[in-house]
């Protein structure tokens, strides 16, 4: 007998999109992807060029609908894609080292006028000047909305080491002095 599964809301959780793809509705799937690519791309746009990211992440959905019923069930739906695209694009580095850009490359400071995209330039580049680890739990927790636990959870590393690393990188830049008029 075929499982019924409940009609899809923007409320439906990550978790429970994922229980009912495990279970092999593919309506949940394509939630699951829908809803994570652009911020799974924006990540892996700080490692690789935009085709590469594409190719990771097309590779890691198609694992994961290929090994559907051989993944663990998951407490938290997108550290576990983070995690593992993380994983993808440093399989994809082994002969280059990943260098850590925080930076839109194509916002260039001789063409800013406004002070406003003035101090923006600046805090791109500084965030440039911490260190890679800082540089990433920053790109996680402001630029893709990760909480603590989940940024702990991504990164294998223990709740107060993040917390610590977030600090120290935030006293960093409070010490830059930024012209705050706009």
């Amino acid at each position: 007998m075929a499982r019924e599964f409940p009609l899809f809301t923007n409320e439906t959780s990550p978790e429970l999109l994922w229980e009912q793809f495990i279970e092999g509705d593919m309506t949940s799937f394509q939630e699951i992807y829908e809803t994570n690519y652009q911020r799974l791309y924006t990540f892996g746009l700080m490692y690789l060029t935009p085709d590469e990211v594409e190719d990771c992440i097309q590779n890691l959905f198609l694992y994961i609908l290929q090994h559907r019923k051989s993944i663990n069930r998951v407490k938290n739906v997108k550290a576990y894609l983070f995690v593992s695209l993380r994983n993808l694009i440093t399989n994809a580095n082994t002969s280059k080292k990943i260098v850590l850009q925080q930076i839109d490359p194509n916002l260039s400071s001789e063409h800013n006028t406004s002070s406003k995209e003035s101090i923006l330039t600046e805090l791109y580049k500084f965030l440039q000047k911490l260190s890679p680890r800082e540089n990433e739990i920053i790109h996680l927790k402001y630029f893709q909305g990760f909480k603590n636990m989940e940024i702990a959870e991504s990164l294998g590393l223990e709740y107060q080491t993040v917390r610590n690393t977030l600090n120290n990188a935030i006293k960093k830049l409070r010490k830059k002095p930024f012209q705050t008029s706009f």
